[in-house]
């Protein structure tokens, strides 16, 4: 049953301003955001924990990170994940800029490779396919390509995958087309 004196309050009728503006929630004050911020230099430590040694001698880091993060790479399961803390710990004391440049730098380039390998594997596919068309394309799109080269180990190929036999001309067409793709991207 409803009065009929009643008004709704500020908040039940939705013109009520909420003391926590959206500048307050997006930035994150006080132990949330420094919570947040210790986890991502955390993970950046497992980023560098999980690269292989010549990756790690792209980074300018210092001796004792350095030999904490070689470590690291030898330990499991909770010896690891405390390593990890104390690694997210030492990266807090310093600048990490030039480190997370440097991995988004190397994440570009490894999704770079992908991309080409997966290109790479699109156009054998389709060129082992019966696609009539599929060379015709192919060299219209990359001109520098030898064709006859191209046809006689798509043709061998294809009779290997007939008489069950190794993929040894698939392989060789993937790298023929690595090549072609990798000298056309130069």
């Amino acid at each position: 049953m409803a009065h009929e004196d009643y008004e709704p309050d500020d908040h039940e009728s939705g013109d009520y301003e909420s003391p926590w503006d959206e500048a307050f929630v997006e930035e994150g004050r006080g132990r949330s955001k420094q919570k947040r911020a210790a986890l991502a230099l955390t993970d950046l430590g497992k980023q560098l924990v999980e690269l292989d040694a010549a990756s790690l001698s792209r980074f300018d880091l210092p001796d004792h990170l350095l030999k904490e993060i070689r470590a690291a790479q030898n330990m499991q399961f909770g010896a690891l994940k405390r390593q990890l803390k104390f690694i997210g710990g030492l990266l807090r004391k310093m600048d990490t800029e030039a480190i997370e440049a440097t991995m988004a730098s190397l994440e570009a380039r490894k999704q770079n490779l992908d991309a080409s390998f997966h290109l790479c594997e699109h156009w054998r596919d389709r060129l082992l396919s019966n696609d009539a068309g599929a060379v015709t394309e192919f060299m219209a799109e990359y001109p520098q390509a030898d064709a006859g080269q191209l046809r006689q180990l798509i043709r061998n190929a294809r009779q290997e995958m007939l008489q069950n036999k190794g993929p040894k001309s698939s392989r060789q067409l993937f790298r023929l087309l690595r090549d072609i793709l990798t000298s056309e991207g130069n």
